[in-house]
């Protein structure tokens, strides 16, 4: 529905944030910041978008040479860095 938004969360998404979401939301259970999200084990958007922005070179880089193929540089202006992370990911 918005795919700009939400990561697609498959068994093998999972898989790969898995150690990344619980210590995510160990972390946000220590800070005690946002009771709602006390009772989840596991913070696989918060793991994700940890993911995002400490590598956010990284997927401009690959963005760079993505576009520099004339077939699929269209794709590397219109993929969101999230898609972009997603297929990495897979």
């Amino acid at each position: 529905m918005r795919p700009c938004m939400f990561p697609i969360l498959d068994s093998r998404l999972s898989c790969v944030y898995r150690k990344a979401a619980r210590a995510a939301a160990i972390s946000v259970h220590a800070q005690g910041t946002n009771p709602q999200l006390a009772h989840f084990r596991y913070l696989y958007w918060a793991a994700i978008r940890q993911d995002l922005v400490a590598n956010a070179t990284a997927l401009a880089a690959i963005r760079r040479v993505i576009a520099q193929n004339q077939t699929y540089a269209v794709y590397a202006k219109q993929l969101s860095d999230l898609r972009l992370l997603d297929i990495v990911a897979w």
